[in-house]
């Protein structure tokens, strides 16, 4: 969006971008010091680390599922009846045996509802994207 708004109003989006800058910069430092400092303390430690870590064998057993059943997939919501039978070890990451959430909306979509839901999902974003895309030389 940004991008289009600087090759549409390339001054007005400047101007805009730097003022808001300046005023990130001098007003998030100072009022959002704490929350700034405890977000890096978390993305820093080792527990997210492990948390991060520990969801690839869920993703790896998406992809798994998705190959399994690629058109129809494995059912809406069904995602936890039937992800663990697809976890394997990923690397030399141990297994803690706990039943972790994908939190992948993409990946969960494509091992619920395969291709059909994943098109039908993604579908109409793709299809105002060609719209926009067709209309744009008209903008000018």
């Amino acid at each position: 969006m940004l991008l289009g708004l600087l090759y549409l109003y390339p001054r007005f989006t400047l101007t805009t971008s730097l003022a808001v800058s300046v005023l990130i910069l001098i007003f998030g430092g100072w009022l959002l010091a704490d929350q700034i400092q405890w977000a890096q303390d978390r993305f820093r430690s080792s527990e997210s680390e492990r948390s991060a870590l520990s969801r690839l064998p869920v993703y790896y057993a998406s992809f798994r599922m998705f190959q399994a059943k690629p058109m129809l997939g494995w059912g809406y919501a069904n995602f936890d009846q039937f992800d663990r039978r697809f976890q394997g070890r990923v690397a030399d990451l141990p297994n803690d045996n706990k039943d972790h959430a994908s939190h992948n909306l993409y990946l969960t979509t494509a091992a619920e509802q395969g291709l059909l839901g994943l098109g039908l999902f993604l579908g109409p974003m793709f299809w105002l994207l060609f719209l926009s895309l067709k209309a744009f030389p008209e903008c000018q």
